[in-house]
């Protein structure tokens, strides 16, 4: 979708008061960007970003409008250097509610570049904040996936930090893993064993939420789209699901397996969970993947109100439009959902949104962009206002573009 083409007052047109034609391009000088951006309580947003082949991170700001806030930094941006060896690359981040920066990267060298999991904590202006872990970081000596790259991370109201992630560690392939820290930055010894959970076996875990005190993880077992609920303690929480199983697999009609990319809870404690199913043909032929989307209560069973109980399965643009995964689903203020659809390694996205029963939102239709890369996992946010924020990197380039809502 070009920004200067489309009625600039229409629902997922670009915002024209935002960047230039509603586009943000956090480009460095000799430095590639390779990150996402959040939105702060008080409407900047916060892009923290990994150097190619580097220790060094970047932290830009930029005020709601899109312009570089010179208040942070250097004209809106910092540098700060990790005190490793290794080039480190971001994963995922978050910011916490009093400002501070956790981050977590992937630590490595040539063909092992993520040998190492590992956190660092920054302070609200960017600097390393040193009485986070040991000289502001944790390690833990996991070889991560570096393929898909796919992550969650969230930390609770006391501080205490976890995040989902693959790993090559268990058996012959992929597997899940939970890291679990304490607010100090140490592995939290309460949490599995010595901060770690890993999943079960065949298990990937590819994201995750809180639902109160409780940890969900999403990602694929025995073929099925999981959702496994933990305890702060890192057990299986087996009141979850409806089998004593403490997780939920989501199914669809004739797939060879579905897979789930990103969880993110609802208000009223629903989860919505985005990823793709894989579709058989006749006579066993492979067809391809389909964006999938669902949504489950509080127990773990499939809400009934959202597609009569059922997970979703989106053709983007018509009903051959194979090759789509749903990227990321979040809810709006008035309950409706937008979902970020891409094909895998590609630079295309589709923008859409449903009503709360799922059901196509007419006024919006299917925004087709031309912005953002697959990895890192690009995050949509919408604000207060219900204007949406997507953003991610492609071509060492970050990206940030403001949609109407």
């Amino acid at each position: 979708m070009n920004p200067s083409t489309k009625d600039n007052k229409a629902p997922a047109s670009f915002d024209p008061s935002f960047g230039t034609q509603g586009i943000v391009r956090i480009q460095l000088a000799s430095e590639s960007f390779y990150g996402t951006s959040r939105l702060l309580p008080d409407g900047k947003i916060l892009s923290v970003g990994s150097i190619l082949s580097s220790d060094m991170l970047v932290i830009v700001r930029h005020t709601t409008d899109g312009v570089l806030d010179d208040t942070f930094g250097n004209q809106g941006v910092v540098h700060t250097r990790l005190p490793e060896n290794h080039n480190a690359t971001l994963l995922n981040f978050v910011v916490q509610s009093n400002g501070k920066i956790i981050v977590f990267l992937g630590l490595g060298d040539g063909f092992n570049p993520f040998g190492v999991a590992l956190f660092a904590r920054l302070l609200p202006d960017g600097r390393l904040d040193l009485i986070f872990g040991t000289n502001g970081m944790t390690s833990f000596n996991i070889q991560l996936d570096a393929g898909r790259r796919r992550t969650g991370i969230a930390v609770q109201p006391d501080g205490k930090v976890f995040v989902a992630a693959e790993t090559a560690d268990i058996g012959a392939g992929r597997g899940g893993v939970i890291f679990g820290l304490s607010a100090n930055g140490q592995p939290d010894v309460t949490f599995g064993n010595n901060g770690l959970v890993y999943g079960m076996e065949g298990a990937t875990f590819q994201s995750l939420t809180l639902q109160g005190d409780k940890i969900l993880v999403g990602g694929i077992y025995q073929k099925g789209g999981l959702i496994a609920r933990y305890t702060d303690k890192g057990e299986l929480d087996l009141s979850y699901g409806g089998y004593n199983h403490g997780f939920v697999l989501i199914d669809g009609t004739g797939g060879v397996h579905v897979e789930l990319i990103h969880l993110s809870q609802q208000p009223d404690g629903k989860t919505l969970a985005a990823g793709y199913i894989f579709k058989g043909g006749m006579g066993g032929v492979l067809t391809g993947a389909l964006p999938l989307l669902s949504r489950v209560n509080l127990d773990g069973k499939e809400d009934n109100t959202f597609n009569g109980g059922k997970a979703l399965e989106i053709f983007v643009n018509g009903e051959l439009d194979y090759g789509w995964h749903a990227l990321y689903a979040t809810v709006q203020a008035d309950e409706k959902i937008v979902v970020l659809c891409q094909p895998p390694g590609s630079t295309r996205s589709a923008l859409l949104r449903y009503i709360k029963d799922g059901t196509p939102d007419a006024d919006f239709g299917t925004q087709e962009l031309q912005i953002i890369s697959s990895q890192p996992s690009p995050v949509v946010q919408v604000q207060p206002d219900n204007k949406i924020l997507i953003s991610g990197s492609t071509d060492g380039t970050g990206i940030i573009a403001r949609l109407l809502g």
